[in-house]
């Protein structure tokens, strides 16, 4: 029993593996379509992100903005390669459906990280409107969190850089508190570090 349970327990992994495998791809032209569909939604959110930018850029000065900058243009060539792959999953779906999915997964990737890109243009403005509170709160969150890792034995090997990682992203907030920093840039550091952290 010891010995089929060894050997029958990894083939059960693998079969239920195929087994998602194959329905991944049995519904691929629904995921696609779905995808197309969330491909538009995100480029008509693209064109508002470019309004909104605009519009902040009105209120705040130059500096506290300066990690937006970028961001219309990164979704847009983000969204045009989520195009491209998509149009080469739909292409390949009939005959090569290995190659449609791995296209596919391409595509939601790419949609995921405009996504990113067009969110953070949004929040701006509240996070900008109350940047203090939030900067002191992250810190807070985060100083919390490094006293756990320090309190925990955890793994100094795996910790360590995110500790480092954590105090430079503090080091970064405190320089925005006093107005010589990117703000958005910094609670935006935070909030990845904390979250690598957890």
């Amino acid at each position: 029993m010891r010995d089929l349970g060894s050997n029958l327990n990894p083939r059960s992994q693998i079969q239920a593996a195929f087994a998602t495998k194959r329905a991944e791809e049995a519904t691929l032209p629904e995921r696609i379509r779905e995808a197309r569909e969330r491909l538009a939604e995100e480029l008509t959110d693209l064109e508002r992100a470019k309004a909104e930018r605009v519009t902040i850029a009105g209120i705040y000065p130059a500096q506290m903005l300066a990690s937006l900058q970028d961001n219309p243009e990164q979704a847009e060539a983000l969204l045009t390669s989520a195009r491209s792959a998509l149009d080469t999953a739909e292409a390949s779906a009939p005959n090569d459906r290995a190659r449609a999915a791995s296209a596919l997964d391409t595509a939601l990737r790419a949609l995921t990280m405009a996504n990113h890109q067009t969110d953070a243009i949004f929040s701006a403005k509240s996070d900008l409107d109350a940047i203090r509170d939030r900067l002191v709160a992250a810190i807070s969150s985060i100083s919390s969190d490094i006293t756990d890792v320090n309190e925990l034995n955890t793994d100094p090997t795996v910790f360590n850089p995110l500790v480092a990682d954590a105090h430079a992203a503090i080091a970064e907030a405190q320089a925005a508190l006093a107005n010589t920093g990117d703000p958005l840039a910094a609670l935006e550091h935070l909030r990845m570090s904390e979250a690598t952290l957890d």
